[in-house]
């Protein structure tokens, strides 16, 4: 045979095995930690002597349904839930078919820096008629 040497001695490096111990270890983790995601989870596995990579624990927890739900990284500021009366929206059926033929407004007061403010805006581009107003 014509083959290289170096044939004989190869060893693969894919390794298909069995990874139930990996699997009951990052299960533990979770349960011992149930706020972990992957990342956090990897790093205690390599903190406990397993040396593996976050590809592979994020396979893993994907397929068994282990990852945590994806914190929302805003708040919500609008009240629906009011008992005042809730207007309709004059414009949902409306077809513009020139400029100028709908308008619209909006107005907000903030705190900022222990001073109220109110915000005026106005629409389409114009230059609005009541500036930004600070009391």
């Amino acid at each position: 045979m014509n083959l290289p040497r170096s044939t004989y001695y190869h060893r693969s490096k894919n390794h298909s095995g069995d990874d139930s111990e990996l699997i009951a270890q990052i299960e533990a983790i979770i349960e011992e930690f149930p706020g972990y995601g992957y990342r956090r989870v990897t790093y205690e596995l390599h903190r406990r002597g397993i040396p593996v990579n976050h590809k592979k624990v994020l396979r893993i927890m994907r397929q068994r349904g282990l990852l945590r739900k994806i914190k929302r990284r805003w708040i919500k500021t609008t009240d629906s839930n009011h008992s005042q009366r809730i207007y309709p929206n004059l414009t949902e059926n409306l077809v513009v078919t020139a400029p100028n033929q709908v308008w619209a407004a909006d107005m907000a007061s903030e705190t900022v820096l222990s001073t109220w403010q109110l915000f005026w805006t106005s629409l389409p581009g114009e230059p609005s008629a009541m500036p930004f107003l600070t009391t």
